[in-house]
């Protein structure tokens, strides 16, 4: 299904836009999937972390490596199509059009209520994805101006919930490798959705997202919009 996703971009961007896709070029993709996955990795890590500490997340038992397989596979394929589909082609095509600062409001409020239909949905889970993953994802994209590094970053996020810790991922339960427990305030937790909706979640990828924009300001990948198009600031 990875294959496929990756195989679907490169037909559309050859033939639709017929364009080489500079955003998926091969030189240092290891090197920024690697870093976004470890940026996925610690950001996950370290909510649950918190929430450990507060006494709302607890381990109960540990899985067989076995359990693995599924979740890791599945966060692979929605890494790769997500991003295809909300970096690679919802925020780039309005950023070339609209420029950033439109790109990165409306592509985080599609991406947030694209969640909508998930179970366990709500208006504050997907303002809550919106804000923390939606902008977070757009600035990696924007910083890097290349798929690879939030391709990994997406991939790690869903895996390290729910691969690795157990936890809901955008109200999808999955069986993880360590056997576990969220419970507490929904404001704190997110209870049915996942940690993703907890606000300390939240807080903490806006800001990364912020540091994001912010080195992405610095590097002059900021586009003006078409009828401001004399140059990049």
């Amino acid at each position: 299904m990875t294959f496929l996703a990756i195989l679907s971009y490169l037909f559309y961007v050859r033939k639709v836009e017929k364009r080489e896709p500079d955003e998926l070029a091969r030189p240092k993709a290891w090197q920024e999937a690697g870093i976004g996955c470890a940026i996925g990795f610690g950001l996950m890590t370290a909510i649950t972390f918190i929430l450990w500490i507060l006494g709302y997340y607890q381990v109960e038992g540990v899985n067989s490596m076995a359990v693995l397989f599924l979740p890791f596979f599945g966060a692979l394929f929605t890494g790769f199509f997500e991003e295809f589909l909300f970096r690679g082609i919802i925020f780039r095509i309005i950023n070339n059009s609209l420029g950033s600062w439109l790109a990165l409001l409306l592509s985080a409020l599609i991406f947030g209520f694209a969640h909508a239909a998930n179970p366990n949905a709500t208006l504050y889970s997907s303002g809550a994805i919106a804000l923390e993953a939606g902008i977070l994802l757009s600035a990696g994209y924007l910083f890097t101006r290349r798929l690879w590094m939030v391709i990994g970053l997406h991939f790690a996020w869903n895996f390290t919930l729910g691969g690795i810790l157990g936890i809901v991922v955008s109200g999808v339960k999955a069986e993880g490798l360590l056997q576990s427990t969220l419970e507490g305030p929904a404001l704190l937790t997110g209870r049915d959705f996942g940690a993703e909706t907890s606000i300390i979640a939240v807080v903490i990828c806006l800001l990364a997202g912020i540091f994001f924009l912010w080195q992405a300001r610095q590097r002059g990948n900021f586009i003006r919009p078409y009828w401001r198009r004399e140059k990049i600031f």
